[in-house]
Order: C-alpha cells, then sequence, then structure tokens
C-alpha cells in the first residue's frame, strides 16, 4: 500500500511538472513584445576569392518564445563572357558561393529561434559585392528585414611593359611569341634581357622610305609585356588594344594578331606597333582585360612618334 501510494504521488507530480512547463512556454499577455533585434557579428568587409570566412548572427525579442519564419535571398555577382574559336561563339557565366546557416544549406531552413547562429561564406568564384537579405517574421506579423554586405576580391594583377623587341632583339622569327618567350626567358627571377627595359612610353621617328630616300616613313616597333597574378590563371580580353582611332600612328598587334574574345596566359607576350599613318604626335594603347575572377585590370602604354629630325632617346620611361 505504501508503495502504490509512492507510485501515485510520482506520477502526480509530474503532470504537474509538465503544466507548469507548458504554461513558462506561453507568453504573459500582458507583457509587451519588444522589437526584433538582429545583430551581425564578426563579419568581414572582405574576403578573397576562393576563401571561407564565419560571421555570426544573433536575434532577440523581448517577452518572445516563439521562433520565426525565415528566408534569406541572395545577390551575388556573377562574370559573363564570350569566346570566338574556329568561327564558333561561345557564352559562359561564372558565378556562385556556398552558403550556410549553422551548418544546413539555406534552402533547407524555413524557421529559426532566437539566439546566436553561424553563417558560414564558402568558395566565392567571382570578384564583387555579395549580399544576404536576411528577413523574419514573428507569429504576431512582425517582421524584420538586415543585410549583410560582403565584398570579395582577388589577388593583385601584375602588367608590365618591357623596352624589348621579341624580333629585332631576341631573333623569335617564327611568330610563335608566347611559346618561346615563356620558354627561354623568366620573370622570377627575372632575365637579364629585361632587366632596366621596363617602361611606360617608348619612342620612335620618321625615319627615310626604302629605296625611296625622298619620302618618309615611320619606324615601327616592339615590346614585350608580362602579365602576372598569385595562382597562375589565364586572362580573358574582352576587346583588343584600345587606343584613339583619329590620331593614331601605329596600329598595336598582340602576338601577331588582336586579342579580343579570348584567354591568354599568363607569361610573357610580344606587343608590336606598326606602322599605319604617317602622324606624327602621341598616342596611348590601353590593354583592358579582366582576370579569373571577372575583376577589370587596364594599363597603359605611350608610343610618342617624332619628326625625323628629331635626336631619339636612347630608352623609354
Amino acid at each position: 500500500m505504501i508503495n502504490l501510494k509512492i507510485i501515485l504521488i510520482t506520477i502526480l507530480f509530474a503532470c504537474v511538472t509538465c503544466v507548469a512547463c507548458e504554461k513558462d512556454s506561453t507568453p504573459d499577455p500582458n507583457l509587451e513584445l519588444g522589437p526584433i533585434i538582429v545583430s551581425f557579428n564578426d563579419i568581414l568587409d572582405s574576403v578573397r576569392v576562393e576563401s571561407t570566412t564565419s560571421f555570426k548572427i544573433n536575434i532577440s525579442r523581448e517577452n518572445y518564445l516563439h521562433k520565426f519564419a525565415v528566408k534569406i535571398d541572395t545577390l551575388f555577382p556573377s562574370f559573363e563572357f564570350i569566346t570566338l574559336k574556329d568561327g564558333d561563339v561561345n557564352k559562359f557565366v561564372k558565378s556562385g558561393c556556398e552558403v550556410t546557416l549553422d551548418g544546413q544549406s539555406l534552402k533547407e531552413i524555413d524557421s529559426i529561434s532566437t539566439g546566436e547562429h553561424l553563417i558560414t561564406f564558402s568558395n566565392p568564384l567571382v570578384v564583387g559585392e555579395y549580399i544576404l537579405n536576411l528577413q523574419l517574421s514573428a507569429i504576431d506579423g512582425f517582421s524584420c528585414t538586415e543585410i549583410a554586405k560582403i565584398n570579395v576580391y582577388s589577388p593583385p594583377v601584375t602588367v608590365k611593359f618591357y623596352e624589348v623587341d621579341p624580333w629585332l632583339e631576341l631573333g623569335i622569327y617564327d611568330k610563335n611569341f608566347y611559346e618561346i618567350l615563356n620558354r627561354d626567358y623568366s620573370y622570377s627571377p627575372l632575365s637579364t634581357v629585361f632587366k632596366d627595359k621596363r617602361v611606360d612610353t617608348i619612342y620612335t621617328k620618321e625615319i627615310p622610305m626604302a629605296g625611296n630616300p625622298d619620302k618618309y616613313t615611320i619606324k615601327g616597333r616592339g615590346t614585350t609585356v608580362y602579365l602576372g597574378q598569385e595562382g597562375g590563371n589565364d586572362f580573358y580580353f574582352k576587346e583588343g588594344i584600345i587606343y584613339d582611332q583619329n590620331t593614331y600612328a601605329l596600329r598595336p598587334e598582340w602576338n601577331t594578331t588582336t586579342p579580343s574574345l579570348s584567354w591568354q596566359g599568363q607569361g610573357f607576350h610580344c606587343l608590336d606597333f606598326w606602322v599605319m599613318k604617317e602622324r606624327i604626335g602621341k598616342t596611348k594603347y590601353t590593354i583592358s582585360f579582366y582576370d579569373f575572377y571577372g575583376k577589370k585590370v587596364e594599363e597603359s602604354i605611350t608610343v610618342i612618334v617624332l619628326e625625323r629630325n628629331a635626336i631619339l632617346p636612347d630608352h623609354g620611361i
């Protein structure tokens, strides 16, 4: 009889405890609910491509004991490029990164509790601004929207011009400039032939035409260009070399052709300037391209054409 009383008392106590717990999980109608407060902690302003970073989200609301419906929208940059090969035009789009909330894919999450949560941002493939739009909705109809932004960058790109003519000075006659330049010469350590030859401006002048010394033309020039970036990836040229078509004297040529709509390898390249117009003056030529992650890069070299009686400088500057 004593054992039976103990069992009944235990059952009764358990029931009372359950009722108390259920009552505690229900908000007191006399308590006013506070605003929804969302804060992002430990978030970095910028991260590198193909890296991983994490930051915390803290969600709170005074006197609120339920979960929030959650929706996270993302707005990520993309890198679109077109290539032309053997007459075929191909379009590609590169984008994306992986984002998880407390280890789960965003597609798997439809609700979230108050407290601290962890967002992990992994392997962004394109440079630019990545936006996370967090929307919370409470059962009483109140909502809150907060935005987190992360800028993604890629390693710096090196572009250097050298006053070294691959044809006249290095004897590369078969026009396979890229392969031979990068087979026979190095950037690190820099081959002796390129030392003290880096320039941003080169000079040429009028010279008598062969076989007709009473007429003059302009002497063309050749240079060597180095493109480099940590990782060794190729570079995308959407356009050719940019210059003023109304004032130029020399036409640029990249490895005997135009680089537009193509990927160009890291390393040394030949940039020739061929006479097209009999003009004296200065022209800026801009190499415009994108790195593997969609970052635009522009660097320029200036060619100055002097009149026939001018004395050419020993080298460019």
